[in-house]
This record gives structure tokens, C-alpha cells and sequence, in this order.
């Protein structure tokens, strides 16, 4: 369907249409492709004869025929003779505004990039056109933006016996994009399109104005191909479900068990031993099924993991699967300071990354986050993960939007440059069900260390550590428990003189963040503010933290858009009291408990660990254990030491003990049999249970007048852990009320433990 167009049948008949002949012998009318095209007139054939062109086609808005001589004799060998090689600078073949049909016949499209000012379309680009594809090979092409090998802009299309593979797109449709436009598969003559890489739409993405689509593929990546490798974007960036296929071949056969990568490793090997790894995570990524039921891990061993080494960046993360390194320092994820890392599209859910150094990731175009972009997450979870020495203008390391119940945890943010180092934040979106979520993100035993604005000639970005925003019209819609961290020596700097400016802690609009046992130190703003700051109707609370030595200031308050933020403070060491908090509103709420001190905190200011407590600070055991119903303490402290320590709890990030100065470190105290995690929760809750013996094993939940809600779990079983996720729902199916609910474990009808949760 030619939609976008004004076609030739508006215009009189061409007459006199040529053919000329391309020979790299100098035996016919041309040896270069592109001169050609230029003697060239619409209708004309351009014939090339077998040989490897390095040219950067340009079709310079004729409609013509560009072939081998698999059209003129019907043997398709020539496409793998006849080569357009773009040596990596710009497309294999540019198209735009081509009146009638033009046609790509019978060519090997290879090392093409999408050009500098578009980005788009690695082998082919066509814009405001009609293109015909037959019996080509489209090959080891890149772009940073759209369609790696193929992008149609406002241009329509028919693809007939043409294999698309091994084109790497930075952002969206690997294989093939289409963006306002319609492509017409070749049901006679199909197609094969497998083993493309994008961060959207590993082989197809299509997007705006564009009819559902039916792809006829001889070949495909795997047999059942969902949203991860064919996506079709409702415009809201979420999947439609308007792709429809046939398949003839799989060139993966997809596992629902752990796979293995190793730089030793081959992508040839089945990946189900260590003896048989895989070479790349992406490739690992495009192997593993997503199967909920049975959530699967790539186990990735020591090594660096580079563009160089054959990965493929950003990950394109997929959901109910983990990725897990063999060792923290050791398993490392390098971007080469050219592209970011990761990246999680909506519906990427309940996966985790852990045991990983992320580092040299960076910003571009298409992009502002340095090592991670995770939109629409829920219930994902890094895990002792290092960021370390990633750029992005927007995000130092990343950001992550919309996405309940993310966890991170036991990770260091260090030495990163740009912007705020991390933004956590929920917003609007019609196209979403329902249109507005509200999203609990927890960050516990986390390090923000010496993250800094970016300075370079060209650089953007103030620098910082985190950032929790949501819309104003929507307050109370994020809650982020920042549970046992330290942000230390963080630096941001203004270009504006007497500008508020974010550094290590910023709300803004209408965020909550309950701030517990948690170091602010050292962090330096070279304008107005300080080390946290609230805005407009944002609501911190704060527990159990040290906030001294910050400069200008500990803590401010504004109202840029009339809202009015509210601070709470018990028993926190602030220093020079209240004081150390600056206000620039005039509508504002504090309350500062008089369980809140003013005193040198008395660092250690030695070892690993310089803002661990001497003896005699007096933030020891004056700390609290009152703490909000739906905060969790973690069982150690950032030095693993036991986070509480004889009934009693210090102030800051790190608990004293008789371990200070010493190797000796007692064992951490019994993990819990029963947790529940996000806590408060809206959709859904994780419940965690271990059961120490076998028997009868039951889950159930009271409303807190003590009524069984809900029973969860009722089975025999043996000893070990697990988990359930538990949507808010009684036994006949029906949402309970918000409210407070007591969860209990019972094993042989014996209560093992419980614990109170808030459903939203």
C-alpha cells in the first residue's frame, strides 16, 4: 500500500529507459557503482557485475534498478559476487524522495553505518520512498540509531527471498526498521531474518504510522519469536501485538535452563556446561527463553567483556532471566567510552544482574545515561554490582523509570561523570494500563563515591549522586527507601552563579524517600544548596544518618513551582542542627525531633572504610530501631559487619562493635525466614520463606484484626527456600483494601516467622 507518496502515474510515462553496466575490468560503461548512478535517469537499470565495491551509494532521488546479474539470469550466486562494501563510512545505499518504484536486486550489502546526520540505516536507508529488496544479502552492518540493515522512513516496501543477519543496531530494529510505512513480506519467495542485535527489536521493530504486518521468513532467529526479537511499538514505547508470522527454520533453538558464557567460550557451542560456554551474553541473550515459570541464568566467568572481545552493547535485557558474573572485580562489562550497557524495555520483568563491573559505558544521541537505561521494570534487581567510570550528559550511570519493586543492592557508584549519577522516577503514560503507576524503588548497602560533573571542553551535565523525581500533579506516586548507604565526596558544579543545584540527594515534584542509616559526607556543591535537598512537594524522612561536612550546606528546602516540601529528622547526626538546613520557599514543612544531635561524628578515617565510627563517637547506640513499618533493616552494615549489634543501632552506615580495628568479624546473625519485598507494595509483593525441615508448610495472611485474608501456600515439602509473588488478592480472587496485613510462615502448623506489609 503506497500511502506516503506522490507516484509516477501522476506524471506522463518515462520512455528511452537504458541499462547501464557496471565492470571493475573497465569493459563496461562504468567501473564505479555511483558514477553510474549519476549518468543515470529515472527508470534506468544500473547492472553491476561481480566484484566488491567500497563505495556509499546514493540514489540521488531517481527511481531506478540497482541489481547484479541474479536478475538478468536468475542465478542468485551472484548476490554472494556482487558486493557493496561501505567500509564502515556511511550506508551500503541512500534513497530518498524516489518518485516510482526503485529496486535493490541481488547484492551483498556489508560494513555499513547509518550516516552522521541520520544514523539510520546501516545497508539500506530509503526516506519518502517505494524500494523493492530481492535475493539480497544484508550483513554485518551497524548504526547507532535505526535499522541496522534496513530502514524504511515514510517509505513503503516488498521484501522477497532476501536474508537480513548479523547487524548490530545500538538502539532500535537490528535487522530491519520501519517507521511510518508499510513492508509487504513475499509469502512465495520468503525472506530470512536471524541473528541481528538492537537494544529494541533484536531483528524487527516498527513504529508510527504503520499497519499490522505478517512476516514470511524462511529463517528466523528462534521458531516463536516474541516482542524481545519482532517489536512493534504502540507509541508508548510498550509492545503491540500486531506481528504475525510464518517460519519455516529456526537458527537458535531456544533453552529454559542456565546457559554459560566465557571469553574462552564459543557461539557455536550448545552453552549448557562451562565446557560448552558461549562466547557473548548477547548471543546467550538471544538463546535463553523467557519463561516465567522457571526463571533461567547466564552465568558469565572472569573475563573482559568488550565490543572488541564480539559483545554486542547495550544488552538488551530480558525478562525472568539473570545475568550473573563469577566475581564482582573480575566479571567486567566494558562500553570502550562509546556506547552504554544495558538496556531494559517495558515488560522486562523479574530478572536480576549481579556480581558485574559496569564500567567506561557512555552516553550518545540516542542516549544520555552512561551504563544503563531500564524503563517499565518491575521487580528487577542489581545485585553487588560496580559502576564505575561511565560518562553520560543526562546520567552519569543511568536511570531507571517506572519500574516497581527495583531493587540494588551491595553496589558502588564511583568515579562516574556527567550528570546526577543516578535518577529514579515514575511518570504519566496513556498508553500504559493502568496510565499511571506508583513504583517503590529500595537501594540498600549502596556506595555513591567521588561521581563528578563532566568539565571537558564539550562536556554536559552538573554532576551529583542521585535524583528521585515524579510529576508534580502526582505526589506520593514514588517511594524510595535508601536503606544503609554512603555518599561521599560527590561533587557538582554550576556554570550559574546562586543557581539551587543538585548533588548527592535531590527529590523533585512529588517524591517520597525515607533516608535510614545512611552517610552524607564530603560533598560539595560550588553554588547554592547542599548535600540533599527536597523540592516542591517531595517528603523526605530521615533516620539514623550522619550528614556533616558537606558544603554549603547539610540539607535544603525549595518550592520552585509552588509545592511544599517537608523534611522530617530523628535521630540523625546534623551538623550545626537546624542550622544546616537552608530554606528557599516560603511554603515549607520541618519537623526536627529532638532526638537528632550536633557533634563530630569521630570518623576512623583510616582503612577501607574512613567513615566507619571511632570509639567514642557519639553516634554510637543512638540510633533507633522505631523505624517505619515498611522499612527492612539489611543484616549488615556497608563493612559486613552485623547492622545491629548487642539490641542496640549506631547512626550512619556503619554499626561499631568489637570488630573495629580488628580482623575478627562475628558471624552475621540468622537470615530471616520470612520477607516481603517491595514493602510498601501496589501490584505486587516477592515473599521470601526458607523452611529448616520438612513437612506441612504454610504461607497465610491476617488483616491486622487478626482475619485470615489469604492463604498463599498450603503444601508438604522439604527443607530449603523459595518464593511466591502474592498480588494483593483474597482466596476467591477479589483485591483486598489497603491497608496493613500480617504475613505468617507455619511449619507443621509451628510459626516460623512473620512479618506486617502495606498494600498501597
Amino acid at each position: 500500500m503506497k500511502r506516503f507518496l506522490i507516484y509516477l502515474f501522476l506524471f506522463p510515462l518515462l520512455v528511452n529507459a537504458q541499462v547501464i553496466t557496471v565492470k571493475q575490468d573497465g569493459t563496461g560503461d562504468y567501473t564505479v557503482i555511483q558514477h553510474a548512478i549519476n549518468a543515470a535517469g529515472n527508470g534506468d537499470t544500473v547492472l553491476v557485475w561481480p566484484g566488491t565495491y567500497f563505495e556509499n551509494v546514493d540514489f540521488l532521488e531517481k527511481s531506478l534498478c540497482l541489481a547484479s546479474l541474479a536478475m538478468t539470469t536468475g542465478n542468485i550466486t551472484y548476490a554472494n559476487q556482487t558486493i557493496i562494501d561501505a567500509n564502515y563510512e556511511g550506508g551500503c545505499i541512500k534513497i530518498m524522495h524516489a518518485l516510482d518504484t526503485t529496486e535493490v536486486n541481488g547484492l551483498t550489502l556489508i560494513h555499513g553505518i547509518g550516516s552522521s546526520s541520520t544514523y539510520n540505516g546501516g545497508a539500506i536507508y530509503a526516506y519518502e520512498s517505494y524500494i523493492k529488496i530481492k535475493n539480497c544479502i544484508v550483513k554485518n552492518n551497524q548504526t547507532l540509531g535505526y535499522g541496522a540493515g534496513i530502514m524504511l522512513y515514510k517509505s513503503d516496501g516488498f521484501i522477497s527471498n532476501t536474508i537480513v543477519k548479523n547487524n548490530h543496531s545500538h538502539w532500535r530494529g537490528g535487522g530491519i526498521n520501519l517507521l511510518h510505512g508499510e513492508l509487504i513480506f513475499d509469502s512465495i519467495m520468503p525472506s530470512s531474518i536471524f541473528l541481528n542485535y538492537a537494544a529494541m527489536g533484536t531483528d524487527f521493530y516498527k513504529l508510527g504510522d504503520c499497519p499490522p504486518i505478517h512476516l514470511y521468513l524462511d529463517t528466523a532467529t528462534v521458531a516463536s519469536p516474541d516482542h524481545y526479537y519482532l517489536y512493534s511499538d504502540s507509541g508508548g514505547g510498550f509492545p503491540a501485538d500486531d506481528i504475525t508470522y510464518n517460519i519455516n527454520n529456526p537458527a537458535i533453538q531456544q533453552v529454559s535452563q542456565d546457559i554459560y558464557v566465557s571469553n574462552d567460550g564459543d557461539n557455536s557451542n550448545s552453552g549448557l556446561s562451562e565446557d560448552e560456554a558461549l562466547q557473548t551474553i548477547s548471543y546467550a541473550l538471544l538463546k535463553m527463553a523467557s519463561d516465567s515459570i522457571s526463571p533461567d541464568t547466564i552465568h558469565v566467568a572472569k573475563g573482559l567483556y568488550s565490543q572488541t572481545t564480539g559483545e554486542k552493547f547495550p544488552l538488551n535485557l530480558k525478562a525472568y532471566t539473570s545475568i550473573v558474573g563469577q566475581d564482582r572485580d573480575s566479571t567486567i562489562l566494558n562500553g570502550g567510552n562509546v556506547i552504554y550497557i544495558l538496556h531494559g524495555n517495558p515488560k522486562t520483568v523479574n530478572y536480576s544482574v549481579k556480581n558485574l563491573s559496569i564500567e567506561y559505558g557512555s552516553g550518545n544521541f540516542i542516549n544520555s545515561k552512561g551504563a544503563f537505561k531500564l524503563l517499565y521494570n518491575n521487580n528487577g534487581r542489581f545485585e553487588d554490582i560496580i559502576f564505575r567510570n561511565n560518562i553520560g550528559s543526562g546520567n552519569a550511570a543511568g536511570a531507571i523509570y517506572n519500574s516497581n519493586g527495583f531493587l540494588i543492592k551491595n553496589s558502588y557508584f564511583k568515579n562516574n561523570m556527567g550528570g546526577p549519577v543516578l535518577r529514579i522516577g515514575t511518570s504519566f503514560n496513556e498508553d500504559y494500563d493502568p496510565p499511571f503507576q506508583a513504583d517503590t524503588v529500595q537501594l540498600i548497602n549502596c556506595s555513591f563515591q567521588e561521581n563528578t560533573a563532566d568539565t571537558t571542553l564539550n562536556g554536559e551535565g552538573v554532576g551529583g549522586g542521585l535524583v528521585v523525581y515524579t510529576y508534580l500533579d502526582y505526589t506520593d506516586s514514588l517511594t524510595c527507601n535508601l536503606i544503609n548507604s554512603e555518599f561521599i565526596e560527590n561533587i557538582t558544579t554550576s556554570n550559574t552563579p546562586n543557581q539551587l543545584t543538585i548533588n548527592a540527594l535531590a527529590q523533585m515534584w512529588g517524591s517520597n524517600v525515607y533516608l535510614i542509616n545512611s552517610t552524607f559526607t564530603h560533598n560539595a556543591v560550588n553554588s547554592l544548596g547542599g548535600a540533599v535537598g527536597i523540592n516542591d512537594n517531595s517528603k523526605l524522612f530521615i533516620y539514623n544518618s550522619i550528614l556533616y561536612q558537606n558544603e554549603p550546606a547539610q540539607l535544603w528546602l525549595a518550592g520552585d513551582y509552588g509545592g511544599t516540601p517537608s523534611l522530617t529528622v530523628y535521630n540523625s547526626n546534623v551538623e550545626t542542627g537546624q542550622l544546616g538546613i537552608k530554606v528557599y520557599t516560603s511554603n515549607y514543612n520541618i519537623f526536627y525531633d529532638t532526638s537528632n544531635i550536633n557533634a563530630d561524628p569521630l570518623w576512623a578515617n583510616t582503612g577501607y572504610y574512613p567513615y566507619m565510627l571511632s570509639y567514642g563517637s557519639p553516634c554510637i547506640n543512638t540510633g533507633t530501631l522505631d523505624l517505619p513499618e515498611h522499612i527492612e533493616l539489611p543484616e549488615t552494615d556497608l563493612a559486613d559487619n552485623p547492622r545491629v549489634y548487642d539490641g542496640q543501632i549506631d547512626m550512619g552506615a556503619y554499626e561499631y562493635g568489637p570488630w573495629v580495628g580488628v580482623d575478627y568479624r562475628p558471624p552475621a546473625p540468622p537470615k530471616p525466614q520470612l520477607s516481603a519485598s517491595p514493602n510498601p507494595f501496589y501490584h505486587e509483593t516477592r515473599i521470601r520463606y526458607q523452611s529448616k525441615e520438612k513437612g506441612k508448610q504454610s504461607i497465610f495472611v491476617y488483616d491486622i484484626n487478626g482475619n485470615k485474608a489469604a492463604t498463599l501456600m498450603d503444601i508438604t515439602g522439604q527443607p530449603g527456600r523459595g518464593e511466591i509473588i502474592w498480588d494483593g488478592r483474597n482466596d476467591y480472587g477479589r483485591l483486598l483494601p489497603a491497608g496493613v496485613y500480617v504475613l505468617e510462615l507455619l511449619v507443621n502448623d509451628e510459626s516460623k516467622g512473620s512479618v506486617k506489609v502495606l498494600k498501597k
